[in-house]
């Protein structure tokens, strides 16, 4: 161990410096490993502390020298411009760290410094770049092909007079780091200068010489130590270099070798890519969740044939295919298109959600999805858009179809529902154990679609009916759907058509709740649970709905399938009104 017959007793080790100086393992990603320091802290006080670091890139090949490394440039890789008298002066410069590549690209000329990743670095692995933080910026980078956010990060630049103006971190991903050092095939070492005060104990100051003073290196020189009397403490300064990386990759599970449900061998993509015909895997919808949750990524719903596909994506450079929802909660993914040209850790997920061979036997395949349901309630949007705008024309409320549910039959058939945000949030995984909270913000959301019907030329056709313009003025979309409803019903009931319904209000006590309208009415009362965090007010609701509360205590998931199933009859309802009266 680097810190193995360290003069300083152990419990005076400074915890910056065992991190400092400790190997890391080959850990995995979520791991960030420190690649350049300048630390000033308390110049002048008893918390005094100082750190200059930087890591050298340094070949196996060339084996590890720590004594001849740790003489090397310890604060910046560059500390003045080259000398060039001549035309052609500097052909050959190139920045080292004595010979050695660096992590991080560093220089200044002891009052200006400046940092950036190094070009090997970003260029070999495929980073972007991007500052943030105004006067104080600092340099992330990201990967953006797979992508992966913050891979590397640090302070673009600091200044010194007497004091440096602000400490400089940079950090990089254990994962990243790894994998970089590999292809180099190269060790990570930190050169660094380390100071730090320490209690004038006993222990430690009889190390000190008749001079107040203490120097030591050991015998592989992988360190320089100095110990000497400063103020009321003891100074201790050292310079040393230590391995931290060495050129392997890190830990990180791999897709290939991984023994799906229902297989006995490990699969690997060539032989996934060989199974051309029948051999698929079932997995948990909330595979979507990381996709559906994250605008960074692609994940629109299709429809194809008869089947929903739900292929999550990145800008194009990558993408599941051939993900088509199956039952309540599951989707089937043929194992040829799973391994097709993807990040790894993307085949990892979905692995983290296959179905056992027990579970996916269990499924019921005909069950309807979320999406399905969405389906549903879009579709008899969009006919009672055109069946409103078909009414309209003919009482004289011109309105088109559109302009009432705001969604577009044509649209949706050449987009499917790539322009309808709100669509694709309804129809976002619902699994069965779904949360109070998950379940109430659906309710809203659904809510909000249904609710968004422009409320004037619903008025103007309920006038048409004979319903009094004050006692229509504080009616919200609901309840003038449901009069709408309550008017329907009683000329379809008579045998008439839709001149009947001028001044039917007088024969209809259109007030009243209409038991075929009340999932639209309590479905608002949800939505008010949701904003007043009235949960007595939700379990109410569901229970004049009809549903069985006592299954909340599995999750909410067969609540929102009830909540879906219930709007959805309401709506066709009235659309079987409307057009009964309408083809009289």
């Amino acid at each position: 161990m680097w810190l193995d017959e360290f003069p300083v007793p152990a419990d005076l080790i400074p915890e910056r410096l065992v991190r400092l100086v400790t190997p890391m393992s080959a850990n995995p990603g979520d791991v960030f490993v420190e690649v350049a320091n300048h630390l000033q802290n308390d110049p002048h006080g008893a918390a005094r502390e100082d750190l200059l670091m930087q890591m050298a890139v340094v070949k196996e090949a060339e084996g590890l020298d720590l004594g001849a490394l740790r003489k090397c440039n310890f604060d910046v890789v560059s500390s003045s411009t080259p000398v060039a008298d001549y035309k052609g002066a500097i052909d050959d410069f190139v920045p080292s760290i004595n010979g050695h590549d660096y992590v991080v690209a560093s220089w200044g000329d002891h009052s200006f410094y400046n940092f950036y990743l190094a070009e090997k670095v970003w260029m070999s692995l495929g980073l972007s770049s991007r500052t943030v933080g105004g006067d104080h910026q600092r340099v992330i980078f990201d990967d953006l092909g797979t992508p992966e956010f913050g891979v590397a990060e640090g302070e673009a630049s600091t200044e010194y007079e007497w004091t440096s103006k602000r400490s400089v971190f940079w950090k990089m991903r254990s994962d990243y780091l790894h994998r970089y050092l590999w292809m180099r095939g190269a060790y990570g070492v930190r050169i660094f200068y380390y100071s730090k005060l320490l209690p004038a104990r006993a222990d430690l100051t009889a190390l000190l010489d008749e001079y107040g003073h203490f120097a030591h290196v050991p015998e592989d020189e992988r360190y320089e130590m100095d110990l000497r009397r400063h103020d009321d403490g003891i100074l201790m300064q050292i310079w040393g270099a230590a391995a931290i990386l060495g050129p392997q990759l890190s830990n990180e599970r791999s897709a290939e070798g991984l023994v799906w449900p229902g297989d006995d061998s490990p699969m690997t993509s060539d032989r996934a890519n060989a199974l051309v015909g029948g051999v698929s895997v079932l997995i948990d919808d909330r595979f979507l969740d990381r996709y559906e949750q994250d605008a960074v990524y692609d994940c629109h719903v299709v429809k194809i044939g008869d089947r929903w596909h739900t292929s999550p994506g990145y800008r194009g450079q990558w993408s599941f295919t051939e993900c088509v929802r199956v039952g309540r909660n599951a989707i089937r993914i043929p194992m040829h298109e799973l391994y097709e040209a993807k990040p790894g850790r993307e085949i990892v997920h979905a692995f983290d959600h296959a179905l056992s061979a027990e579970a996916a036997a269990a499924i019921n395949l005909d069950q309807d999805h979320i999406v399905s349901r969405t389906d549903r309630i879009a579709r008899h949007l969009l006919e009672l858009g055109d069946l409103l705008a078909d009414l309209g024309g003919r009482i004289g409320v011109d309105v088109e179809a559109e302009a009432i549910v705001h969604l577009s039959r044509e649209r949706i058939i050449a987009d499917q529902w790539r322009p309808y945000p709100e669509l694709r949030r309804l129809a976002r995984v619902a699994p069965l154990n779904m949360t109070q909270s998950a379940f109430l913000t659906r309710c809203k959301a659904l809510n909000e679609l249904l609710a968004r019907m422009p409320q004037r030329p619903l008025k103007r056709m309920l006038r048409f009916c004979g319903c009094p313009a004050d006692d229509l003025k504080e009616l919200r979309t609901f309840r003038l759907l449901q009069a709408l409803l309550s008017f329907l019903q009683e000329a379809n009931a008579r045998g008439d058509d839709w001149e009947a319904l001028a001044g039917i209000a007088q024969e209809v006590d259109w007030r009243a709740d209409n038991p075929a309208w009340v999932p639209l009415l309590k479905l608002n009362r949800l939505r008010n649970a949701e904003a007043h965090e009235d949960f007595g007010e939700m379990r109410a609701a569901l229970e004049v709905m009809g549903f069985d509360t006592a299954l909340l205590n599995g999750g909410y998931g067969l609540a929102l399938d009830y909540v879906f199933d219930k709007c959805a009859e309401a709506l066709s309802t009235l659309n079987c009104e409307l057009r009964k009266l309408l083809c009289a």
